[in-house]
């Protein structure tokens, strides 16, 4: 009972995380990539810091359909910015 209780809390902290923090840093970095734009050096370690943080999250939590379900789709989101990066990247050079 105690560590579903602790799940619960982390699951809670994680999700608002993921609100609060990183999405609106995706939109932004995702805005200036729909105008033609690049990554810097900031958002590559940003990207790589939140693939990083949900891989951790998602072993934690693994098995759970909820949470398989949001961090998938988290991970999505995550690869489709690194993708329109690659494309602007390559139209570019």
């Amino acid at each position: 009972m105690h560590k579903k209780i602790d799940k619960d809390k982390m699951m809670t902290i994680v999700l608002m995380d993921i609100m609060k923090l990183s999405l609106p840093r995706i939109r932004s970095i995702r805005s200036n990539l729909d105008k033609g734009g690049t990554l810097n050096s900031f958002d590559l370690d940003f990207i790589h810091e939140e693939l990083d943080k949900i891989t951790r999250f998602y072993r934690n939590f693994q098995g759970e359909e909820q949470s398989d379900v949001i961090f998938r789709h988290f991970s999505h989101l995550l690869a489709e910015v690194v993708s329109m990066a690659l494309e602007n990247e390559s139209k570019q050079h």
